[in-house]
């Protein structure tokens, strides 16, 4: 498990009004991570981790709105099955939640949808 607090100082963002990149002045982001693997067999291997931040503009217009494009919620889940005979196989779910449409500082249109995906993946590995 992971607590963090990360200030940053002119983090670059696009504007589209002008369709250049610019710096805001301050930024804030704090949360924590938390993850588990675990191996009940040899051949398996199951984990996944989640993390939840609280994205949020400091100073300007625009300061104690979220940051544009940072979801709040995010969490992965996955399995490696090695099959033997070198072949493993790997499949990973994702989810990011809702945020707000990048450039969006104002927070004033509806957050955009979470969303999901998935990479399953074989490959032939050597042995380690």
């Amino acid at each position: 498990m992971t607590f963090f607090w990360i200030d940053t100082k002119d983090e670059i963002f696009f504007n589209p009004a002008t369709f250049e990149n610019t710096n805001y002045p301050d930024t804030r982001r704090r949360g924590v991570e938390a993850g588990l693997n675990v191996r009940p067999l040899p051949w398996l291997t199951a984990g996944g981790n989640y993390t939840y931040i609280i994205p949020v503009l400091r100073g300007g217009a625009f300061s104690g709105n979220d940051i544009p494009g940072v979801p709040r919620d995010k969490w992965s889940a996955g399995t490696k099955i090695d099959i033997g005979k070198g072949f493993l196989f790997d499949a990973r779910l994702t989810y990011v939640g809702r945020r707000y449409l990048i450039s969006d500082f104002g927070n004033q249109i509806d957050r955009l949808d979470g969303y999901s995906t998935s990479t399953p993946n074989s490959r032939i590995h050597g042995k380690d």
